[in-house]
């Protein structure tokens, strides 16, 4: 039962994901890179989209943002390591800019937000477009599908912004705590075997 409920849930997400204006998307699995690991992302850009270049850089809000999107809680952020290709810029946070006509998910205000924005030449029409490139180191390699993207473009209509699932860090304990945790568990399943009549 669990499973189905999950698998409708799912699908429910990739569905208003379909029609997102900005999709990103992990690109393969995290790499090894020194002692870190190197997360990779790529988007696809919706045919009807307009890729408006922020007022400026950093921005704080959707209105001098331009047409954006941001990885929510990015565990395990190393400073510095944020990367986009030609005509982005990168910036952390640990509150990324919020959307003009969108309901955004709730962020975790401990862990850095990851924020691409469009500054190159204003771009109409675009056609289904991919790009990769857009990257940031993280000290956990633990992939978690929980994890949650805004985007912000504008299209005939008016500003497009929406949000949806994705693939991010997410936090595993030390090596050297897996022991002790593991112990407390161990203890607590014999204790409450003692304690049945």
């Amino acid at each position: 039962m669990l499973k189905f409920l999950f698998t409708i849930v799912v699908c429910f997400a990739l569905a208003s994901v379909a029609s997102a204006a900005i999709t990103p998307a992990l690109s393969g699995l995290p790499a090894v890179d020194g002692a870190d690991y190197l997360w990779t992302y790529q988007i696809s850009v919706d045919s009807l989209e307009e890729l408006v270049a922020a007022a400026s850089t950093p921005c704080s809000s959707a209105a001098s943002c331009g047409s954006f999107f941001t990885i929510y809680d990015f565990a395990g952020y190393v400073p510095g390591s944020i990367t986009a290709p030609a005509g982005w810029t990168a910036q952390f946070s640990l509150t990324g800019p919020g959307l003009t006509n969108s309901t955004q998910s709730p962020d975790e205000p401990t862990f850095d937000d990851l924020t691409f924005v469009y500054t190159g030449p204003p771009v109409t029409e675009l056609g289904p477009v991919n790009l990769s490139g857009f990257s940031a180191q993280s000290t956990f390699s633990t992939v978690t599908l929980n994890g949650t993207f805004t985007y912000q473009a504008d299209n005939a209509v008016g500003v497009d912004a929406g949000i949806g699932p994705i693939e991010v860090p997410v936090a595993t304990p030390e090596p050297s705590m897996a022991v002790p945790i593991g112990i407390g568990v161990i203890g607590t399943v014999l204790r409450r075997r003692r304690r049945r009549p």
